[in-house]
């Protein structure tokens, strides 16, 4: 995914601005080969306004009403015209990189894929955008889930229960390539950008080592705390599905025993295949794991230094 430079700062600047985590918006642009090249970004903006008195209140929900309206017709006109920037390729959210494996998402993704149009996610990682450095990442949907979500649309019409469902996704490979896959992303910065940004970026200030030391810390500690919470959601989604399966397992084994032509069709097997939800949260855990191990080694290292000077 190549990205241009004003679309990397338009994210930025909608990130600035809003004070929750969740906001989202659509990418333009066009594909060339294996290359999704994105020249345009549109916020969805929604009224965002802080409760005070009743008369100011009031006022800012009309100001913020009018600018959404504003952004409304913008967004219309843009996708009423065949502009080579009013191609959506894809959109943008504003979130921490593990929230990024939600079945929203997903759905997003796919309603471009049934356009025939590419599909492009950007992640837009503020908390640590704020730490020095763009952090914008892109993914796309699997070639195993493509062809899955294909196949279920296609057969729609058809009685498909929820374990033939899943026993698909196993035969698409969804299992073994997942359902995100992530891709590299460039900045396209032109000529004149780069002598623009010559003269406007200024050097930051470094911080002391110990403080750096102790943000570390801070952030890892808060990290192992949403992992834990994660790990305890996904246990509960894995017991919920084994024991959805094993019960449905003993009903069959009980319309057998009463000689009944027609039992439920489900296998021991079937236990392996779970739903995407579980398999988005595993993936969440994964990286989440990762990152971890990436801090806790930084920290280290850091105090490997400190402790020679």
């Amino acid at each position: 995914v190549e990205v241009d430079l004003q679309v990397a700062l338009r994210i930025a600047k909608h990130a600035g601005e809003m004070q929750k985590t969740g906001d989202f918006g659509d990418v333009f642009g066009v594909q060339l080969g294996s290359t999704i090249e994105i020249s345009q970004a549109l916020p969805r903006l929604t009224p965002n306004v802080r409760r005070v008195n009743a008369d100011e209140h009031a006022k800012a929900i009309k100001e913020a009403e009018a600018i959404v309206e504003r952004a409304s017709r913008t967004y219309k006109s843009i996708m009423s015209n065949n502009f080579l920037d009013a191609n959506r390729v894809g959109f943008y959210t504003i979130s921490d990189p593990f929230r990024l494996y939600q079945e929203k998402n997903i759905k997003s993704l796919e309603a471009l894929v049934d356009a025939n149009s590419p599909a492009v996610m950007l992640v837009h990682d503020k908390s640590r955008t704020k730490r020095g450095r763009l952090h914008l990442r892109a993914f796309v949907l699997t070639n195993a889930y493509i062809t899955f979500h294909r196949q279920r649309h296609n057969e729609a019409s058809k009685q498909i229960n929820e374990v033939q469902l899943r026993r698909k996704m196993r035969v698409c490979g969804v299992y073994e390539q997942g359902v995100l896959r992530e891709v590299p992303v460039s900045i396209r910065c032109s000529l004149e950008q780069q002598l623009l940004l010559a003269d406007s970026v200024a050097t930051p200030e470094l911080p002391r080592m110990a403080d750096n030391i102790d943000q570390r810390i801070q952030y890892g500690t808060a990290l192992l705390q949403n992992y834990s919470r994660g790990i305890h959601n996904f246990n509960k989604s894995l017991n919920s599905h084994t024991y959805g399966v094993n019960r449905k397992l003993r009903e069959r084994d009980y319309q057998r025993d009463s000689g009944n032509t027609v039992v439920m069709d489900i296998e021991e097997k079937d236990v392996n295949n779970v739903d995407i939800n579980t398999l988005l949260g595993l993936a969440s855990l994964t990286e989440q794991a990762e990152h971890i191990q990436a801090v806790c080694d930084s920290v280290l290292m850091n105090l490997a230094v400190a402790k020679k000077l």
